[in-house]
């Protein structure tokens, strides 16, 4: 079939607004930006309002591929250009249209055979067309999806009206069956008041290159209300209002992502020091009172407090308390692997179940945000924010990413110290010239065992030819391994080693 620019899409999924987002970011054809709904409702339907041939087919290729893939029916509504000039851009895009075509997944119409097959066009009669068409489609194909060309309403007798009513119903046929469309209008051949008319009525547009959701967008029953003008004057009220708290947000967000840029990138600034300032754009940012850093061991219940951002009667470094006592112990248990986890926020102790918990009871700790970050070789740690003072209002998504990325740079860090402190120490042991070699090595297993988090090191001879293995330092007592201990080499994990090769663990 296709040369696809994206792993094949879902078959079987119910079709979307979303898949249609779906089928413009799958194509290489479409390179614009593609807006997510971001919570906006939107029927099942594109308008597409276009300049150029090229502008179309950059919207509809990916759409009719995506379609194909899918396994659902693509129905195309040709009128300013013909079957050969779309079949011709289908196949350029490596989409094998003959195939489909003769298959019939794919099929040609012209204006004569839908919008005007009764010679004029009836609103109520082309919305039972389509759910006809819609009932037909899907009893072998999983949905119907629509291309449909506009470009006859520039001459024929029909009303912009009349459209947007057809418009408006089958927004509701495509919200209860298994139909996405898109409508293309030629932005050069309809009036501007037209074009200002279709632009309000879909509340999801394409337009040079982007697909954006639409805060233009009027809902038919608004459209055609008595109240019009004075429901537009409503909506460009909250508009207005709506873009300035978007654009707020937005600096705002950029001003973090540059403060936190300016304090982890400096090159002139220890860790400690970082670390602080990141405690205090913590709390100036999430309106909590105090960071801080903790070692976690679950296992055996341990937590202890390694760095603080201010004084604080109960929380300073060094102070321990059971983890199952404290707030961290839910990040803690939230195993993310290696990588860093989602914060966690509590912001109604009692509700979340720590009204007997000794960091409620008596820390008096009433808002929590905190994340687990693993480290290699050392203990995990919990990256956290708190206040006494309860919060009014919920921790958001975005306050929450923010802490994500603070405790990415943490995460960095303390990687990065661990990893200079085994280097720094293993360093230390090899270049000792008062130690012997057997002290050296048993300080080098002790090393290891720390980094590792594993019990025995351990030193053989092997010979692969013979498959001897025997056992000449062992780390400490144990039950099998001890100096002298021969084996087959082939009943050893050694085996394993001395088939990767000498440097290679």
């Amino acid at each position: 079939m296709s040369e696809r620019t994206s792993p094949p899409a879902a078959v079987g999924e119910p079709v979307s607004i979303e898949t249609g987002l779906e089928a413009l970011q799958s194509g290489a054809e479409f390179t614009g930006p593609v807006e997510k709904l971001g919570g906006h409702h939107c029927n099942d339907h594109f308008a597409q309002v276009y300049e150029t041939d090229a502008e179309r087919f950059a919207a509809a290729v990916p759409f009719v591929r995506h379609g194909l893939e899918r396994d659902e029916r693509v129905m195309y509504v040709v009128d300013k250009s013909s079957e050969a000039a779309v079949t011709a851009a289908l196949l350029d895009a490596g989409i094998d249209a003959d195939t489909a075509l003769d298959t019939g997944q794919l099929s040609f119409h012209t204006v004569q055979d839908t919008y005007l097959r009764n010679g004029s066009f009836d609103p109520d009669e082309m919305v039972d067309f389509y759910a006809e068409t819609v009932g037909e489609a899907t009893e072998e194909y999983e949905a119907l999806r629509i291309v449909a060309e506009t470009t006859w309403l520039q001459d024929d007798a029909t009303t912009v009206e009349q459209f947007m009513e057809y418009e408006a119903k089958v927004n509701d046929l495509f919200a209860d069956e298994d139909c996405l469309a898109l409508c293309q209008y030629d932005r050069t051949g309809f009036s501007p008041e037209t074009v200002r008319n279709i632009i309000q009525t879909h509340p999801h547009l394409i337009y040079d290159g982007a697909a954006c959701h639409n805060f233009y967008y009027t809902p038919p029953s608004e459209f055609f209300g008595p109240d019009e003008p004075a429901r537009e004057n409503e909506r460009m009220l909250r508009t207005l209002r709506d873009r300035t708290v978007a654009k707020s947000k937005h600096r705002r967000r950029e001003r973090f992502l540059e403060e936190l840029y300016e304090i982890t990138a400096a090159t002139d600034r220890e860790f400690d020091d970082k670390l602080q300032a990141v405690f205090e754009l913590g709390c100036e940012w999430f309106d909590l009172e105090l960071g801080a850093i903790a070692a976690i061991e679950p296992d055996s219940d341990r937590w202890e407090v390694e760095a603080v951002s201010a004084s604080h009667e109960h929380l300073a470094p060094g102070m321990q308390v059971d983890l199952s006592e404290t707030y961290c112990r839910v990040p803690a248990a939230c195993d993310g692997g290696d990588a860093v986890g989602q914060p966690v926020t509590i912001t109604d102790p009692v509700d979340s179940g720590f009204e007997n918990a000794t960091c409620f009871t008596e820390f008096g700790v009433e808002a929590y945000l905190g994340t687990r970050i693993p480290i290699d070789g050392a203990l995990d740690r919990t990256f956290f924010f708190v206040s006494e003072e309860p919060r009014d209002d919920v921790i958001t998504d975005e306050e929450r990413t923010f802490h994500r990325l603070m405790s990415q740079w943490v995460s960095y860090e303390l990687e990065r110290r661990e990893q200079e402190r085994f280097l720094r120490e293993g360093y230390e042991i090899t270049s000792d010239p008062t130690l012997g070699f057997d002290e050296k090595l048993q300080a080098l297993f002790d090393l290891g065992c720390e980094r590792f988090g594993l019990e025995l090191g351990g030193m053989a001879k092997v010979d692969s030819d013979a498959d001897r293995f025997e056992v000449e330092h062992v780390s400490d007592d144990h039950d099998h391994f001890e100096s002298g201990l021969s084996l087959p080499l082939s009943e050893t994990y050694c085996t394993v080693a001395t088939d990767v090769g000498a440097w290679e663990p």
